[in-house]
């Protein structure tokens, strides 16, 4: 499956896997996230999800994961809770 190449995993190494049948799948090699510093500290209010935080902020849906590396505690895929604090970082 090819990478989107804005993806985070655009330039990261894969690695190849043999299933039972022979056949090779490639696989992204795991990383850890990378630490991301905030300029923007905010509250969460109903209705805010990643994706459309990342849109207002960095003007792109598919960089939400830049907002869940700068808050090591969040799952990118969790639902934001109301009230929760969010750091948003800079968009480079």
């Amino acid at each position: 499956m090819p990478i989107n190449i804005r993806s985070r995993y655009a330039r990261t190494p894969t690695l190849q896997w043999l299933r039972l049948d022979g056949s090779r799948v490639d696989l992204i090699d795991i990383e850890p996230r990378p630490v991301r510093q905030g300029v923007l500290k905010l509250m969460a209010t109903d209705g805010d999800r990643l994706d459309l935080l990342a849109y207002r902020y960095h003007r792109d849906s598919l960089k939400f994961w830049k907002i869940a590396d700068a808050a090591p505690e969040m799952d990118p895929f969790d639902a934001i809770q109301t009230g929760a604090r969010l750091t948003i970082p800079p968009d480079k």
